[in-house]
């Protein structure tokens, strides 16, 4: 085990900094939990749809900056998630829960099976020119896309919570979540309030995956570990506290990153479904059970 301090700070830092993506991904994912009561398996497989947006933003012919991308691919990923929830979840989300799961599984691997035959197995990286220098503060270093999508997660997941608090579509949402039948009786359309909640998730999965995209190497099947992470936010933050999943993702990544330093890399993820063992042991709903709600 190394003993700099130095090494150490670094390590935690940059556990901030996935651990702010985790969290971003985990309130996406959170909102499905909470509102339609779907364990959805596929969100990892959008996530990977968001860099391989990247990719193809980045390439020709359309060369743009992959930060630039982030807005139109916000906007086609809400599209999608509509399309996705109207096509098929709304039928889903009456089903029994093996059925969601299942269904759920079977499309994480159609997802992925159809970006090797488009994309190929290949891995990929993009950057950004002008943020491939580090930042440098003092003795400390830190990844100049690590930081901006800490900082655009830091900035969306709030923003997120704002939306479902003070938003007529957000207080919508949270009474569809908290009594589906309550809420249609006074006039909610239920439906569409639904279409939104799942069209919103899939677009911050899909924002997610775009700020990852210039730090990672990206390959069809890297969303399956994002999925990992992000379940794990969600359980130890509480499943369908929006706020808690933020928290739960920064301590998702710290567990990794601490993981990293003690273990090795290839031990992160054991660390990180340890911290969630003891969560499940020691306070089974959560951080924040108390606010369990959307």
């Amino acid at each position: 085990m190394i003993a700099d301090p130095l090494y150490w700070l670094e390590l935690v830092v940059n556990g901030l900094l996935v651990g702010g993506v985790y969290a971003l991904v985990a309130v996406s994912m959170t909102v499905v939990f909470g509102v339609l009561r779907i364990v959805n398996f596929a969100h990892g497989s959008l996530v990977t749809l968001g860099m391989y947006a990247g990719v193809v933003a980045v390439g020709a012919p359309f060369g743009l900056d992959p930060y630039v991308a982030i807005l139109p691919g916000f906007v086609l990923f809400l599209a999608f998630g509509w399309i996705m929830y109207v096509g098929a979840m709304d039928i889903v989300v009456r089903r029994p829960m093996l059925t969601q799961l299942t269904f759920t599984l079977g499309l994480l691997v159609v997802i992925e099976a159809i970006l090797e035959i488009v994309f190929l197995p290949d891995p990929r990286r993009i950057r950004a020119v002008w943020a491939s220098s580090p930042i440098d503060i003092g003795a400390l270093t830190l990844s100049t896309p690590k930081t901006i999508a800490f900082v655009a997660a830091v900035v969306l997941a709030p923003a997120f919570w704002g939306f479902l608090r003070w938003t007529w579509w957000g207080m919508a949402i949270r009474a569809v979540a908290q009594h589906p039948d309550a809420a249609q009786l006074v006039g909610i359309p239920r439906r569409r309030v639904l279409g939104i909640a799942f069209a919103i998730s899939t677009a911050a999965a899909g924002m997610a995956g775009m700020l990852m995209a210039p730090f990672l190497t990206i390959s069809p099947y890297i969303g399956s570990g994002i999925l990992g992470a992000a379940f794990a936010a969600v359980v130890v933050g509480t499943e369908g506290n929006v706020l808690g999943a933020f928290i739960g993702g920064i301590l998702a990544g710290l567990a990794e990153a601490l993981g990293i330093g003690l273990f090795g890399d290839e031990y992160k993820n054991a660390c990180l479904f340890g911290l969630v063992l003891i969560m499940l042991l020691a306070k089974p709903q959560g951080l924040f059970a108390a606010r369990a709600h959307v």
